[in-house]
């Protein structure tokens, strides 16, 4: 699969080592802010690892994982329990992994305006105790919308940026995610946008949402982010 993610044309982040994010987040006019610290660290000439911890009123998350420009590999995501956190450090923490990725179409990608890609993608979702939760498999596909130079989205960044517009449609084969509490991102729909800063090899969050569904209940999270610092 890594040869496949290759295909994609992105490459690991270079010349960033952190960076600092406000983000809001809202669900049927309901919003929260967050401010969040993340790490960022090249593992190879593909693969990215990001370490965030985001924190709003009452609330600490954290999350850790391995991404190929804005499309997740690896995921662990944990509400961060008050004072235990540290002391428990690979506790509470629930997953998602990419199982499956084949590209089928690629054009003028990711370099260039209008440049797309396609690709085959599997999903599993797995709880803090390894069961799994759900899977799923569908396809992204993501579209450049517009190259524009990097400083107008960070004054110190040089070169080119591409808007990249992905959306992910999954069909859920196996859901367990009601059977007991968990923070899990599977959904059978997802769509998110990012800068990618092409001389560095860094995807940028920038907006998305995803439907959350469950008996009786069903709404719309979404959420945009800015870029606030970086070293």
């Amino acid at each position: 699969m890594r040869e496949e993610l290759a295909k994609a044309g992105f490459r690991a982040t270079q010349g960033v080592a952190a960076a600092a994010f406000r983000t809001v987040e809202s669900i049927d006019g309901e919003r929260t802010d967050f401010s969040s610290r993340q790490k960022i660290v090249a593992i190879d000439a593909v693969l990215t690892e990001k370490r965030s911890r985001r924190s709003a009123k009452g609330l600490s998350q954290e999350t850790a994982g391995l991404y190929v420009g804005p499309i997740t590999v690896v995921r662990h995501a944990r509400n961060s329990p008050a004072l235990i956190a540290d002391v428990l450090p690979y506790s509470f923490w629930t997953s998602t992994r990419l199982s499956e990725f084949a590209v089928e179409e690629k054009k003028d990608f990711p370099h260039a305006q209008g440049g797309r890609l396609v690709a085959r993608i599997a999903y599993e979702d797995r709880y803090a105790d390894g069961e799994l939760a759900a899977t799923g498999r569908g396809r992204v596909r993501c579209d450049v919308t517009k190259v524009v130079p990097a400083a107008s989205v960070d004054a110190r960044l040089s070169g080119l940026a591409a808007q990249i517009d992905c959306s992910e449609l999954l069909e859920v084969e196996e859901r367990h995610i009601y059977a007991r509490p968990a923070q899990q991102r599977f959904t059978d729909r997802n769509a998110y946008s990012h800068w990618y800063i092409l001389d560095r090899g860094w995807s940028i969050a920038v907006q998305g949402e995803y439907p959350v569904r469950a008996p009786g209940l069903s709404f719309v999270r979404k959420w945009s982010s800015k870029l606030v610092s970086f070293d």
